[in-house]
């Protein structure tokens, strides 16, 4: 149970800086994937990750996640076109 709530914690916390951000998508969504196909905590037949147990496709395109190995940080996310706005809102 304490795990699940950890998990619905992250999740919301993650949901919310992407909110405050206006929704941007990654320009980086294949990069990622890629880096997550090569790690160890990737379960490839869920398309999940075993450390923060979220779904890689989706977490991927959100460009204000982050990997919780920090296997992205080698991506930046700060050169223009970066983002893509979801909406014109």
């Amino acid at each position: 149970m304490r795990a699940l709530l950890s998990k619905a914690y992250r999740v919301s916390s993650d949901i919310a800086a992407w909110g405050s951000a206006g929704f941007p998508l990654s320009a980086m969504r294949e990069q990622r994937l890629a880096i997550c196909a090569q790690c160890p905590q990737y379960q490839a037949r869920r398309r999940t990750c075993s450390v923060c147990g979220c779904f890689m496709p989706v977490k991927a395109s959100i460009a204000t996640s982050s990997c919780p190995e920090d296997r992205w940080s080698n991506l930046t996310t700060a050169e223009p076109g970066a983002y893509q706005k979801h909406c014109d809102c």
